[in-house]
């Protein structure tokens, strides 16, 4: 067993060991070689061992490209060709700069493969910056060690490429137990997993077919380093945590890329102790990020406390889905209290927008924004599509010892499928647009105001539950309030205003309970009243309002609208019949003001030759269509006992 050295030396540059099998197995082997070092000392750079065309080499030991020396490389490219090394491992950059090892399949699935290293690799250790490892087009890279593969030790920019072979070409494989990225006081090193294009084209996972888990930032000093999933990468990551600490350290999943991580599994950003400016961004279509679900399934995102006090101060980290990037199967936690000790994280915030999409799905565990002791921590859904699908878990929004909380709706953004919402004390929900879907809620914290009176703002009771405001409700100009569960004004009561609607019902026809006091509705608001069956009967083949109490109408110089929509065609609709369909109950009779109530039928799309109205009886609040006398363009209008719907 002899040691293999290219480059002995100082002044020892451009040295050159080819093993070429010629395209023949085993055609060329070099075996029994206790270590190998591509360039041995300072001053010997630019050397250059190639293993190729199914060339063999067998190795053991720590081996080196560039010990104390710069500008090395080896290549193990194509036709099966491999380095074996027996159980040792591989620094790629030992103290000297820009040395690199390629692995490159030439197109073919392990058409090169670097293999069993069963000790820790280093990509950058000592003075060595700017070492790279590139795996592409084919190639395969195995570390079986326990341990971390360390990419940047005491070493700067720093990087690991895995890069599929593009349309036509073969996905490139990188095994490890886990990776860390920056292992000492770092900066920009940087792990890149790019899948050229092909869906799987570059994958990241453990030799055993396991997750591989990752730490971007493992230093505490370290900052600006980074790990990339693009182009349809895949990256399928686990226990144990996967992690970025820190300071401005990240991932990015963009363009296709994906990471994976079945079984499910917690990210944090910031662990345990103080960091600053970590986060995720997930962009782009076919981008995504699946925790896989279960009780431990999400992200701490600026977790909080420690092993002891002091509490860490953990502020600004970050988690980014953007432009069509979907999140599923995972909840998140906004500055949890970890270990049970107090906690001052701050400032940390979760931004959907632009059409992005985070979805519970599977995950069990449980929603966090601001945990003890924690502020200013902001979660914001904003932009046309971008959704925050809780699939019925419970959303408390800060907490007892907590404050300065935010959730935002905004410019078309939702929020739904709310198992139980609570707002505590000094912490603060606004909704000026988009949409929130809720099961139960009860707001103690003043008058809550749907829409900022611009933009389109819904706020939907999901059935099931109830809402409760105990200061009042208010539905602003261009807001709705629908769904199917009771909505409570409390002692102000239901304001809609100028502009303002409500509809029973969340897709389609329903049945809306008004509790609390009044029902106060103002001209210009709007009663929206879906009619699909006129042979049904209320909350069935057309919306009903019950309202508990009593119902208080302010024309104000405008109508109290009641608008009617079919749906498309109505069944059951005859244009020369009469019709009375009850649309609304009322608890008290009182406030009732026929003259002040008018109908916009411009929604209802079957043929009609008549007049619709709004008439009451007692309690009941009836819809009539009356047909138009035969030969005379005035309707003949009057009350008549209703012959069908219930009254």
């Amino acid at each position: 067993t002899q040691a293999l050295t290219i480059g002995s030396g100082a002044g020892a540059t451009n040295n050159l060991l080819a093993i070429d099998g010629g395209g023949m197995p085993s055609a060329a082997v070099v075996s029994n070689v206790s270590v190998v070092i591509v360039g041995s000392a300072a001053g010997s750079q630019r050397n250059t061992l190639i293993v190729t065309n199914g060339g063999k080499l067998f190795s053991k030991g720590i081996c080196a490209v560039g010990s104390a020396s710069s500008n090395n490389v080896t290549r193990v490219t194509g036709g099966g060709a491999t380095w074996d090394f027996g159980g040792g491992c591989v620094y790629v950059g030992s103290g000297g700069a820009n040395n690199g090892l390629i692995v490159d399949g030439q197109g073919a699935w392990g058409g090169a493969i670097v293999t069993n290293m069963a000790t820790q690799p280093f990509i950058g250790s000592g003075a060595s910056d700017g070492s790279y490892l590139i795996v592409t087009n084919g190639g395969q890279f195995f570390s079986y060690l326990g341990g971390s593969l360390m990419l940047g030790n005491a070493a700067n920019r720093c990087s690991i490429k895995v890069v599929g072979g593009g349309a036509g070409g073969t996905s490139s494989l990188f095994c490890a137990q886990s990776i860390a990225v920056a292992w000492g006081a770092n900066s920009n090193e940087l792990f890149i997993v790019d899948g050229a294009g092909v869906e799987g084209g570059a994958v990241v996972r453990q030799a055993s077919g396991g997750n591989c888990s990752i730490t971007v930032g493992a230093n505490g000093a370290s900052q600006f380093n980074g790990l990339i999933v693009t182009n349809h990468g895949w990256f399928y990551m686990g226990s144990p945590l996967p992690t970025i600490g820190g300071f401005n350290n990240w991932i990015r999943v963009v363009d296709g890329g994906k990471i994976l991580m079945p079984g499910g599994g917690t990210m944090v950003f910031s662990y345990q102790s103080s960091g600053t400016n970590n986060g995720m961004i997930v962009r782009g279509p076919g981008s995504l990020v699946d925790f896989g679900g279960g009780a431990s399934a999400g992200v701490d995102i600026g977790q909080g406390g420690g092993g002891a006090p002091p509490p860490s101060t953990n502020y600004a980290n970050y988690m980014i889905v953007d432009e069509l990037g979907v999140v599923s199967n995972g909840t998140f936690a906004l500055s949890p209290t970890w270990g049970g000790y107090q906690s001052n994280a701050f400032n940390n915030y979760l931004l959907i927008t632009n059409g992005g999409r985070w979805y519970a799905g599977t995950s069990t565990r449980s929603i966090v924004i601001g945990g003890s002791y924690c502020t200013g921590n902001v979660v914001r859904v904003s932009g046309a599509g971008s959704l925050l699908d809780l699939g019925g878990r419970a959303l408390p929004l800060g907490g007892v010892t907590s404050s300065n909380n935010c959730l935002t709706i905004d410019q078309g953004g939702t929020v739904d499928n709310v198992g139980t919402l609570t707002v505590y004390t000094n912490n603060t929900l606004k909704l000026p647009g988009g949409t929130l879907g809720v099961k139960n809620w009860s707001y103690t914290n003043g008058t809550f105001v749907v829409g900022d009176g611009v933009q389109s703002a819904t706020l939907k009771s999901i059935a099931g539950g109830a809402l409760s405001f105990t200061n009042g409700l208010v539905i602003n100009t261009n807001a709705t309030l629908i769904g199917a569960g009771p909505v409570a004004g409390g002692r102000v009561g239901i304001m809609i205003t100028n502009g303002g609607a409500f509809s029973p019902g969340t897709n389609g026809v329903g049945t809306m309970t008004i509790g609390g006091s009044n029902l106060t509705w103002a001209g210009g608001g709007a009663y929206r009243c879906e009619i699909t069956n006129f042979a049904g009967v209320p909350g069935a083949g057309w919306d009903l309002v019950n309202v508990s109490s009593q119902l208080s109408l302010i024309p104000g110089g405008s109508s109290c609208w009641v608008k009617i929509d079919s749906m498309g065609t109505a069944a059951g609709f005859d244009s020369n019949q009469t019709y009375f369909l009850r649309i609304m109950t009322l608890g008290v009779p009182n406030g009732y003001n026929q003259a002040a109530l008018a109908v916009d039928s411009n929604a209802f799309l079957n043929p009609a030759a008549g007049t619709w109205a709004v008439t009451n009886l007692g309690s009941g609040v009836y819809l009539s269509y009356v047909p138009d006398a035969p030969g005379s363009s005035n309707p003949v209008v009057e009350w008549a006992a209703p012959s069908n719907g219930t009254w």
